[in-house]
């Protein structure tokens, strides 16, 4: 077989024995490719720094020192070199000691031969290789431990102390090394997990455990960890050891339970979602879940949902196709809405997509809510709006006015503007006040003030302006509007136009107070007939009571008598009449 050249150094004070050495290693199959000697191991330690050696030949007996101390101070300039020992019989003892502390082999100078001295030089190099191998191994494992990024640490299964412990555990944990190595691994746990902890132990020393689970760990703060370890069980130096990774897993714990809570947050929230129902949809519009109160209203049961396609049952047949393409929407990343019926019932729906973390749409949520009640409150709101503003009566809305101020109109309806002859931009913003001249009554606008400060309704007739100054009258009826925390926010005045009737009225009371003239008038002339024209009749009757008719001849007189005595009568019963009735 092929041998390496070789440079080896005999450090030998003893000619004799250079010689020896020399000549086996000639006879040997050794390819010395140089052979240096010195006889001092200064010398030596020259030569080991300017010349490139494989292998130290080394006498224990120097003249510049002695026995082991030779050997220390060789193995302070050299690494990675064997060193085999040179020694007399009677030094055998110190030579095998020398050798425990770290020389390849030895060698008896009186039983040196070529055979000897080949198999110890290939021997103490093939081992120096090998335990160089092995050191820079445990150099590159210990270089592995202390330089991990994942905490690390060994413990012995028996005291439970920590053995070792690497830099991310003292930089995690906040422990510093020397405290680490005065504590047990319980030292570390909360209470409550203490004897879970001894429990495993025992199982650790049964089993090699290599996936020991989720823990809570304890760092010097006092935060509880979550970790979950991976173990593996290790005999070294006559120790039953444990190598312990603990991986932090803490936030994804928390993420976890937050994820959890989230879908018990969802299910809850769609599982009472009130007055509607909440779907999801995968791309193809399969419901993958849905719930919702609406489905115990309509007496479906939403697990016969899961599966089938979105409107799947036959009385939204009619809606499919209109719904679908407003879903396909959503697969282009856009949010849809759509309305459907059911029955008597209208649907509001709105529909969004969910992306992956891909940004690819993934799922489609579908919000569905029960709009009857509000479509029917719209139509009614509409209904109502038509009548505000077709009405035939001006209508306004105006803000609750502060303290000191007076109200602002905010709304007009065509009627308003056509009776006061303002535009609804003439109008918007101004005050009431607007619409009132010289002639209003101020004893009126002072009732309609207290009973807006009152927040009370009230009704009046007020005279009001038109823009180019014309007076007209209204009946104005002021209603205060409260919010459902009782505070008055506006004021709803209805106007109508009562002109016409002041008119007539007007026109009465002139035509009242002619008439009363007249009355007077008559009345008058009837106190004369009852007190000027009715005394010559009483005189009348006077006299003619006077006269003795048995006493005149004359039956021609005689009757004249009577006629005026009749007439007269007739004229005081008429003259009476006319004062009853004018009294």
């Amino acid at each position: 077989m092929p041998f390496t050249p070789i440079s080896i150094l005999v450090i030998e004070d003893n000619p004799g024995d250079f010689v020896l050495v020399q000549t086996c290693l000639f006879n040997t199959r050794i390819n010395v490719k140089n052979l240096l000697h010195v006889q001092t191991l200064q010398q030596g330690i020259t030569e080991l720094s300017l010349n490139k050696i494989d292998l130290v030949l080394l006498d224990l007996t120097l003249p510049d020192s002695i026995s082991t101390n030779s050997f220390q101070e060789i193995e302070r300039v050299i690494t990675g070199i064997p060193v085999i020992i040179l020694s007399g019989s009677k030094n055998e003892d110190q030579a095998l000691d020398i050798v425990k502390q770290g020389a390849q082999d030895y060698l008896i100078k009186d039983e040196l031969n070529p055979r000897i001295l080949e198999k110890s030089i290939l021997y103490s190099i093939e081992r120096k290789k090998n335990l160089t191998a092995l050191h820079q191994s445990q150099a590159q494992y210990q270089l592995l431990f202390y330089n991990n990024p994942v905490p690390m640490w060994t413990y012995d299964v028996e005291t439970l102390k920590f053995e070792m412990v690497n830099d991310a555990a003292i930089e995690h944990y906040g422990y510093s090394r020397e405290e680490f190595l005065n504590m047990t691994i319980l030292d570390i746990r909360p209470d409550e997990d203490k004897q879970r902890v001894n429990e495993f132990n025992l199982a650790v020393q049964v089993n090699d455990l290599k996936h020991a689970g989720e823990w809570k760990h304890l760092k010097k703060n006092g935060e509880i960890i979550r970790v979950n370890i991976t173990s593996h069980r290790l005999n070294f130096n006559g120790k039953k050891l444990k190598l312990i990774v603990a991986y932090d897993v803490t936030d994804k714990v928390k993420a976890i339970e937050e994820l959890e809570k989230s879908e018990q947050v969802f299910r809850s929230l769609v599982e009472s979602f009130p007055n509607g129902m909440i779907t999801l949809l995968d791309a193809k519009f399969n419901i993958l879940y849905t719930n919702g109160l609406e489905y115990k209203k309509i007496g479906l049961n939403p697990a016969e949902c899961i599966g089938r396609k979105f409107l799947w049952q036959e009385y939204y047949k009619n809606d499919q196709n209109r719904v679908l393409s407003e879903l396909k929407k959503c697969l282009q990343g856009e949010t849809a809405s759509f309305e459907i019926t059911r029955f008597e019932k209208t649907y509001s729906s709105i529909a969004a997509p969910i992306f992956s973390e891909k940004g690819i749409e993934e799922k489609i949520v579908v919000i569905t809510q029960d709009i009857t009640s509000k479509y029917k409150t719209e139509q009614y709101l509409k209904l109502l709006e038509s009548a505000i503003v077709n009405s035939s009566n001006g209508i306004m809305i105006c803000c609750k006015p502060q303290e000191e101020g007076d109200l602002e109109i905010i709304f007009a309806n065509r009627a308003q503007q056509a009776i006061s002859g303002y535009s609804i931009g003439e109008i918007i913003g101004k005050s009431p006040q607007i619409f009132q001249g010289k002639e209003t009554n101020t004893d009126t606008l002072k009732r309609i003030e207290n009973a807006v400060l009152a927040k009370k309704n009230i009704a009046v007739e007020l005279l009001n302006y038109k823009k180019d100054g014309t007076p007209y009258w209204v009946y104005l009826s002021i209603v205060p509007i409260f919010n459902n925390k009782q505070k008055c926010t506006h004021f709803i005045s209805l106007s109508t136009d009562i002109t016409d009737r002041k008119l007539a009225e007007t026109a009465m009371q002139q035509a009242n107070k002619a008439l009363t003239e007249k009355n007077n008038q008559l009345y008058e002339i009837a106190m004369i007939n009852s007190h000027i024209i009715r005394k010559p009749v009483a005189n009348i009757l006077g006299a003619m009571s006077l006269i003795d008719k048995s006493l005149i001849n004359d039956s021609e007189i005689v009757e004249l008598l009577e006629k005026i005595e009749l007439s007269t009568l007739e004229m005081d019963k008429v003259i009476r009449d006319i004062a009853k009735k004018a009294g």
